[in-house]
């Protein structure tokens, strides 16, 4: 009886449950439902559910109310205003639910087993199992009873997925037990395996292999077997003995495994074929058998090491990962008892908010200087949208239903996705139509859908496109050229900008980011870097560069600042090299620390103070935590392992000349550091000068 059980606490199941549904996308931008055709769907939510009898064996019934959110027609949503999300009418339908565990077919290899929850006519989902080939799924059961939501997966086709609950959740919400027979189970076919891999006229099968789980004050699990040898001196029967112990140690599941057998003549070459088993000792595939496809299982697949030998035994240890199986779960105790392993906590429904967010860059023509070419452009630079909601299912960006999508007046522009390695934004990119621009001044908006709701979008007046670069931009484009040429010595280098600021909201919040390089600097010279205010002329150091001979300077000055190099005394290097880039700031998320480095790894942001300390930022939910409080979280550890790699790296190459942090999130996206917080901001325009 090999039985993988999740219980959950029946309020903590129910909100978990509606809060899966209410994640969900909606499949398409308009109602299906008879009598409301054509109206605009924007999102159906779950706000009620309880459970009642499914009238069908293995399944729970859950009686829930549904809302339909819509909007009857356009002119609806373009009143709520620009990149905002509409008031919408509301439809409550009162579908039943019902949850059971679907098992694939035995002639489908790839097919794994799923948790599946089912309102007829509005909404089914699918939860897939990992279930590991080693572990053969022949039956499964919802169950309910004694407070709990059990759902359970069985080895053999009788076993009992469908007896009655007994809570084991105790004070918590959920519990999850791994039976020792399962432990069993895995010995016995690697050992029957093993052995039957070996057997040839000089070995022959005297007992197949038989497992089983010693539930005494020490659990441990077993499998034995016998072969006998035969040669022209020896005919005896050797007994083959597989134990492994399970200990519980903080938070991983130390597993120690001994082969042993019972006679010693003709043993050496046996051992060459039995050793072997310990690398496809898969335990982890077992146990890693989880009732929800979300995370992985309790055991990682970390292998074993031997860690002794004698004529009669071999040793082996390996340490699992206990985690827990959904990503909702808090793991607060572990424990190894006569029944299995037991892993226990409570549920954290602290997902992200749901909503259809949505942030963009108007499309504006500028003059575009191109100091190698020695020459001055009208450059168009289009509109651009972000689109993204933080609670929805699924690793991607809200979908967008192309032809679902109205320009107002219609052929305006022509939408394109854009690349954006961010995975929980959507981006894109109005270019002009195939028929080129309409006429300058013409006021023009879309209708965007996507599979998270439809919002109205003001694209702006169609510009009038400027003059031909005169004299007086030329004159201003080599001015701005040749003054980063002068060598030192010769007066203060002045950096200027060259592409003009973007079209915003708020222009005032733009950020200048510069990246100077300097070279081959003398080690008794110095450079000062002078931000200086184009209009009041104040000034203030924001860098100062001593004794290097390659450094780069990274500072951050505000919309109406320029730069000036200033060295000291005159000496003789080449001129630095500048890159330069208009941040627009968006989103602001509070460190707790004052921010030196900043780097991001796997859509987490790291933030390393001065004191060595280390902030990390979900950059989904957008909070911010210790390493230890991240560290708790599932795969937390690993990610933060690679993110302590990534700033370590950059803490040997930044300079006591780096006056602000900033962290490339995509090619149009950036995290800066501003005083105790970091603000997620757009990237625009880009220039570099020799």
């Amino acid at each position: 009886m090999a039985i993988v059980e999740v219980q959950v606490e029946e309020s903590a199941f129910l909100a978990l449950l509606r809060t899966e549904f209410n994640r969900q996308r909606i499949p398409g931008p308009t109602f299906v439902l008879p009598g409301l055709e054509g109206n605009i769907l924007q999102r159906v939510r779950c706000d009620r559910l309880q459970l009642q009898d499914a009238g069908l064996a293995g399944h729970i019934g859950i009686a829930s109310t549904v809302v339909v959110e819509y909007n009857t027609n356009l002119d609806e949503v373009r009143a709520a205003g620009s990149l905002q999300r509409p008031e919408t009418h509301e439809l409550a339908l009162h579908p039943p639910l019902t949850v059971g565990v679907v098992i694939p077919p035995k002639d489908d290899p790839q097919g794994s087993p799923s948790v599946r929850a089912t309102a007829v006519g509005v909404w089914s989902h699918d939860v897939p199992m990992a279930v590991p080939e080693s572990f053969t799924v022949a039956a499964g059961a919802m169950a309910a009873g004694d407070g709990v939501v059990a759902v359970r997966l069985g080895t053999q086709a009788a076993d009992p997925v469908q007896a009655p609950v007994v809570g084991r959740v105790g004070g918590g919400e959920w519990c999850q037990l791994v039976s020792g027979a399962v432990f069993a189970e895995v010995l016995e076919s690697v050992l029957g395996q093993t052995v039957s891999g070996i057997l040839s006229e000089q070995l022959d099968l005297e007992r197949p292999a038989r497992g089983q789980w010693v539930g005494s004050s020490q659990p441990y699990a077993f499998a034995s077997a016998a072969v006998r040898a035969i040669t022209p001196v020896v005919d005896a029967v050797i007994d083959l003995q597989l134990i492994l112990t399970p200990k519980v140690v903080g938070r991983e599941l130390q597993l120690t495994v001994q082969l042993t057998w019972s006679a010693r003549t003709g043993l050496e070459y046996l051992l060459d074929f039995i050793a072997p088993i310990f690398g496809r000792l898969v335990l982890a595939d077992v146990i890693n058998a989880q009732v929800l496809d979300r995370l992985p299982g309790t055991l990682s697949k970390d292998g074993f090491e031997e860690i002794a030998r004698d004529d009669e035994s071999v040793n082996l240890r390996g340490s699992q990962s206990l985690e827990p199986p959904v990503e909702e779960f808090v793991l607060e105790r572990a424990d190894v008892t006569i029944e299995g392993v037991v892993c226990a906590g409570h549920v954290n429904l602290g997902t992200p908010r749901r909503g259809l967010e949505a942030w963009m860059s108007q499309g504006s023509y500028s003059l575009d200087t191109n100091c190698g070419a020695r020459r001055v452009d009208v450059a168009w630079s289009p509109a651009r949208l972000w689109l993204r909601d933080l609670g929805v299912a699924g690793k991607t960006g809200p979908t967008v239903f192309y032809g679902s999508v109205v320009f107002d007046p219609p052929d305006a522009w022509d939408v394109q996705p854009m690349p954006h390695p961010t995975w929980f934004e959507t981006a894109l990119v109005f270019s002009d139509p195939p028929g080129g621009k309409g006429a300058a001044g013409t006021p023009t908006s879309v209708y965007v859908a996507t599979d998270c709701g439809t919002l109205w979008v003001d694209l702006g007046l169609v510009p009038q496109r400027p003059a031909e670069p005169g004299v007086d931009d030329v004159a201003q484009m080599l001015s701005s050229c040749l003054a980063i040429s002068d060598r030192w010595g010769m007066g203060p280098l002045n950096l200027d900008w060259l592409i003009d600021p973007p079209r915003v909201l708020s222009p005032d919040d733009l950020v200048r980011d510069w990246n100077i390089r300097f070279r081959d600097i003398p080690a008794d010279a110095r450079v000062d870097v002078v931000a200086v205010d184009s209009e009041s002329g104040a000034e203030r150091v924001v860098s100062r560069v001593t004794a290097h001979q390659d450094v780069i300077a990274h500072i951050l000055t505000r919309r109406n600042e320029v730069v000036e190099l200033r060295a000291i005394t005159g000496f003789d290097a080449p001129v630095p090299m500048v890159e330069q880039r208009w941040l627009e700031p968006v989103r602001t998320i509070s460190t707790q620390v004052v921010p030196r480095i900043i780097d991001s790894v796997d859509g987490v942001l790291g933030v390393l103070d001065e004191q060595g300390r280390t902030m990390i930022i979900d950059l989904v939910t957008e909070t911010a935590a210790t390493e230890s409080q991240f560290a708790a979280r599932r795969f937390g550890a690993e990610r933060l392992a690679r993110l302590r790699g990534t700033l370590g790296r950059q803490t040997g190459r930044v300079s006591l000349a780096n006056a602000g942090a900033v962290a490339d999130l995509s090619p149009d996206t950036a995290a800066l550091a501003v005083g105790r917080d970091v603000v997620l901001a757009k990237v625009h325009g880009y220039a570099r000068l020799y």
